[in-house]
């Protein structure tokens, strides 16, 4: 039985190199703790490469157990039934690619329990590889092969045959181990990588008889060569090599592209059985008797642009084949193409070479001349072919008229409610530019009487000289600066010069209302008094008495460094505001014209002291340094040279002084100088006129016994109202009249006179 065993491992050793220990020369024994053929452990085997040992066994012989042979030769191993009975194999050098070893039970009843595990790094780990039990040994006991793959190529590779993992076991027999070692796998093609499969036409489009199909490889796997060749099923292959880790083109014969699959034999060079087959899906031919054009991508959007300015461009791509004539790439109304994206017209035309056109990029643009959404198909045609199309679209924005009044609204955030619509406006300047040197900060104001602000960081048209009065035609864009409504003014056209001007509106708020307009504020004060304005800019504070506002003075300007007004003063200019945030309702300011706009009020602390003193034929003004100038009460009229502080009279009668202190002029009092009679001093006394300054009506009580005449002259003795005669009360209506001082002078019995100074 033991030659039979060796006989049939004799052809696989040669074919495999496998290696089988059979365990039957005595002389590779070693006993261990016991005698060899008592249980004990460590009794070790040794031939070759390949040695064993073991835990609770001994040798066993030929004797009989369970009615068979203990050994399968001469000797085996026996593991006894203890719970650390164990075999273990060692193969020292040439790794292991699979291994089997030959098992029986120890007779007809027992219940053997056992592992068959590997280790590949000296024990650290084991890897199960079958359990031996009744079941495994076909409820036998014959001998039964165990077979074991590991596939490694490490030195001292472990094979362990135990019942570690079991607490109880019956004894079983080891016997003819064998082993094939570690061989590297051989080459192997595992893709193509298949690309660009394609159909050519053979630079002959209408003729489908030479279309060739082409294609690049890229094979990848392992224990390749350097090259490999292909061949194909059917026809011919170029060309027929290729070199791994780089694409490479191949192309099949004229005629391949309609053929049918192919299959592509990939060998490699160095070892012809390393193989792989590719199979050519056949795209069909590419040629046509029939012209046809393509046009890609069928659709194009977005060409949106201002009317005057054309689109950005777009391309697309027209090809054709099996053609007779030109390709005519014709564009819609309000587009145009071109070939070159510089020149561009109505249609252009693409000439075919053998039939055909190949795919050439056509520019695209819109240039609408009118306002509105546009589209349309862009066409290409040829004689006797299928028009191809391009849908393309888009919107022609234009500077649209409008009057101020339907752009200048604001929600209730003070957002723009007309925000970057594009706009053409005709207005008047107003005031003055804000802007010092090049671009505009100026109002204008159109026929409606609403303003809106013209803004540009640069000169545009040639308008470099903005004048108030200015007649001017606004193209631009609706815009919002820190709450300011504005048009970013993109061209500005002069209608006309020295139109007039609409006179300012007298306000006594800023607000939404105010903005862009040409207003005043009345009879204000500095909140904080200055010498002069500042000649940064500035924001300052006035106030009317009730309300606070800001005045921003602008270095643009003539105000910087101008004398500022000590006293209430009226300021006219544009009305502007400055708020960073949302909701835009604050912020709100007046934009001074210049020093023009500042207009004194004489009242209060700009009026010069009044006070005169009198002795006897002299009257004196308490205020020095002024101009002056004395009247005589009697018929307002200047006394000729009477104009120092002093005066003496040469007749006794009822003199005044006008004072001019360089921003106001005011008259005194009249005031008797010596021989004014008594009944003048008492006619005085009993004359009242309120309110004073008046506005409208005149109220003169006469509280005297006499009756009293009056005339009212103005400052230069022009007669306004003619002499009347009062007994106790009379109305006098002012509102014709102009600002400034009157007197009134009236006469009673004995000569009396008596003259009051009247403000308007």
């Amino acid at each position: 039985m033991k030659k039979l065993l060796l006989a049939f491992f004799a052809l696989p050793m040669i074919t495999t190199a496998q290696t089988t220990v059979n365990f039957d020369d005595a002389a590779k024994w070693t006993n261990g703790t016991s005698p060899i053929g008592s249980y004990g452990d460590n009794h070790t085997y040794v031939d070759g490469t390949f040695s064993s040992t073991c835990t609770q066994c001994l040798r066993e012989t030929t004797a009989l157990g369970g009615g068979l042979p203990g050994a399968n030769g001469t000797y085996a191993y026996r593991l006894r039934n203890a719970d650390d009975a164990s075999f273990v194999a060692t193969i020292s050098s040439g790794g292991v690619s699979t291994f089997s070893v030959n098992i029986r039970r120890w007779d007809d009843s027992p219940n053997p329990q056992f592992d068959i595990e590997y280790s590949t790094n000296g024990g650290t780990s084991w890897t199960f590889v079958t359990l031996i039990n009744n079941a495994a040994l076909d409820n036998s006991s014959n001998y039964k092969i165990f077979n074991g793959t590991i596939n490694n190529s490490n030195n001292n590779i472990l094979i362990r045959i135990s019942n570690l993992n079991y607490s109880a076991s019956e004894r079983i027999m080891v016997d003819d181990f064998t082993w094939s070692p570690y061989v590297a796998p051989g080459c192997n093609i595992a893709t193509a990588d298949l690309t660009a499969l394609t159909c050519n036409d053979n630079t002959t489009t209408a003729d489908p008889a030479d279309d060739y199909i082409s294609f690049s490889l890229n094979p990848t796997g392992s224990q390749l060569g350097a090259t490999y060749t292909v061949s194909v099923s059917s026809g011919t292959i170029t060309p027929t090599t290729g070199t791994y880790g780089a694409a490479t083109s191949f192309q099949l014969q004229d005629g391949s592209a309609g053929a049918g699959n192919v299959t592509v034999t990939i060998t490699d060079a160095d070892e012809s059985g390393c193989t792989l087959d590719v199979a050519i899906t056949d795209p069909g031919s590419c040629s046509s008797a029939v012209p046809v054009i393509t046009a890609t991508p069928a659709t194009l959007t977005g060409f949106n642009h201002q009317v005057g300015t054309p689109s950005a461009s777009q391309p697309f791509t027209v090809s054709g084949i099996a053609l007779s004539d030109d390709i005519t790439v014709t564009a819609p109304t309000g587009f145009e193409v071109s070939l070159d994206n510089t020149t561009f017209t109505a249609s252009v035309t693409l000439t075919p070479v053998s039939g055909t056109v190949a795919a050439t990029t056509v520019h695209a643009r819109g240039n609408a001349a009118i306002y509105g959404p546009l589209s349309g198909n862009i066409i290409a045609s040829s004689t006797g072919a299928d028009n191809d199309t391009v849908a393309v679209s888009g919107f022609a924005d234009d500077y649209v008229y409008y009057t101020i009044d339907q752009i200048n609204g604001t929600d209730a955030n003070g957002a723009a409610d007309s925000l970057n619509v594009l706009v053409t406006i005709t207005g008047v300047l107003h005031c003055m530019d804000f802007r010092a040197g090049s671009g505009y900060n100026m109002a204008i104001i159109d026929g409606s009487g609403e303003g809106m602000y013209i803004f540009a960081t640069n000169d545009v048209s040639g308008y470099t000289t903005p004048m108030a009065g200015d007649s001017i035609e606004v193209k631009g864009i609706i815009d919002q600066f820190n709450g300011l409504l504005q048009v970013r003014a993109h061209a500005i056209t002069l209608l006309e010069s020295g139109v007039a001007t609409n006179a300012p509106i007298v306000v006594t708020a800023l607000n939404e209302s105010t903005e862009n307009q040409y207003v005043t504020l009345e009879n204000v004060t500095l909140v904080t008094p200055i010498a002069t304005f500042p000649t940064t800019n500035t924001n300052l504070d006035v106030t009317d008495g009730t309300t606070t506002f800001q005045i921003r003075i602008l270095t643009s300007t003539n105000l910087g460094g101008t004398p500022a007004p000590q006293g209430p003063f009226n300021v006219t200019g544009i009305g502007s505001q400055f708020d960073s945030s949302s909701p835009y309702t604050s912020g709100y300011q007046l934009l001074p014209c210049g020093t023009d706009a500042i207009e004194i009020v004489c009242a209060g602390a700009n009026l010069p002291n009044l006070a005169v003193t009198t002795a006897g034929m002299t009257a004196t003004a308490t205020a020095t340094g002024m101009t002056y100038q004395w009247i005589n009460c009697a018929d307002n009229s200047p006394v000729s040279g009477a104009t120092n502080r002093t005066y003496t009279a040469t007749t006794a009668g009822s003199y005044a002084v006008i004072i001019d202190n360089g921003t106001c002029a005011d008259t005194s009092a009249c005031v008797a100088l010596a021989g004014v009679s008594v009944e003048s001093v008492e006619l005085g006394q009993s004359i009242v006129a309120y309110p004073n300054p008046v506005n409208e009506l005149l109220t003169i009580n006469n509280y005297s016994n006499m009756d009293v005449t009056y005339t009212i002259t103005d400052i230069n003795g022009k007669v306004i109202s003619e002499t009347a005669v009062i007994s106790s009360v009379a109305t006098v209506n002012t509102l014709s009249w102009n600002r400034g001082v009157y007197f009134v002078t009236f006469n009673g019995a004995n000569n009396a006179t008596h003259t009051l100074k009247v403000i308007k």
